[in-house]
C-alpha cells in the first residue's frame, strides 16, 4: 500500500476559534431508528443512564424534532451538553441535497429557537459531505451558523477514506479533505470511523 503524507498547516480559524474544557464523551443518537420521535419516558431514561455512565455530552444526529425539544429538558436537569441536527429544517447527510434558499432566515429561526438554552453545545450541521455541492451548502450553514450562533460548536465531519469515491488506494482522499478544509472551514477536524461492524475488514482504509 502506497503511503501519503500531508503537510501539517494549522487552520487559523481565528473568528472559528472552539475551546474544548473537558475530555468529551458523548454518543450519536438515543435511538437506533433515525428521524421518528422518541417518547419523553425513554428520552430521560436514556439520557440519565448515559449520564451515569460518565457521558457529559449527547450527540442526537439525524433527530427528530420533538426528541430534540425533549433531550434539551432532560439535558438542562442533569447538566449534560448537546449537539443537535434537525434534517427537517437544516443541514445533510453525505450526498443528499437541500435547497438553499432562504437559508440564511433558516438558521437564524433554528438560531433564535434554541438560544439561551444552556444545555446547548452546538449544531450538527452535516454529516459526511462528499459532493462538491453538498461541501459548498454546508460552509454556506457553517457561515450563517457562526454569524447566529457564535461560540458553539458548529460541525461538519469529513467522509472517511473507505467510501466509495475517495480513497487512499485511488488517491483522491487528500484532496477531499483539502477541500473539505478550505471550503467549510470547520473548527474542528472529526470524522467517523467504524473498525468494528457488520462486513469483512478491508485493507484499503
Amino acid at each position: 500500500m502506497e503511503t501519503k503524507t500531508l503537510k501539517f498547516k494549522p487552520a487559523g480559524n481565528n473568528d472559528r476559534s472552539y475551546i474544548q474544557k473537558e475530555f468529551v464523551i458523548s454518543t450519536f443518537q438515543i435511538n437506533g431508528i433515525e428521524r421518528e420521535e422518541v417518547p419523553f419516558e425513554d428520552v430521560k431514561r436514556i439520557i440519565t443512564n448515559l449520564k451515569e455512565a460518565h457521558h457529559n455530552q449527547i450527540e442526537l444526529g439525524w433527530a427528530h424534532h420533538n426528541t430534540i425539544a425533549k433531550a434539551i429538558k432532560v439535558c438542562n436537569e442533569l447538566g449534560l451538553k448537546l449537539i443537535i441536527q434537525d434534517l427537517s429544517r437544516f443541514g445533510g447527510f453525505q450526498e443528499s441535497i437541500q435547497t438553499d434558499e432562504e437559508l440564511e432566515r433558516i438558521v437564524k429561526e433554528v438560531s433564535e429557537e434554541y438560544k439561551g438554552e444552556k444545555c446547548l453545545g452546538g449544531f450538527y450541521i452535516w454529516d459526511e459531505p462528499c459532493r462538491d455541492d453538498a461541501v459548498a451548502l454546508a460552509a454556506k450553514y457553517t457561515d450563517y451558523f457562526y454569524k447566529y450562533a457564535p461560540g458553539l460548536l458548529n460541525l461538519a465531519i469529513l467522509i472517511p477514506s473507505y467510501n466509495s469515491l475517495f480513497t487512499w488506494n485511488n488517491g483522491k482522499f487528500p484532496d477531499y479533505v483539502k477541500h473539505f478544509l478550505d471550503t467549510i472551514k470547520p473548527p474542528v477536524v472529526s470524522f467517523d470511523y467504524y473498525p468494528f461492524g457488520v462486513g469483512p475488514v478491508r485493507d484499503d482504509t
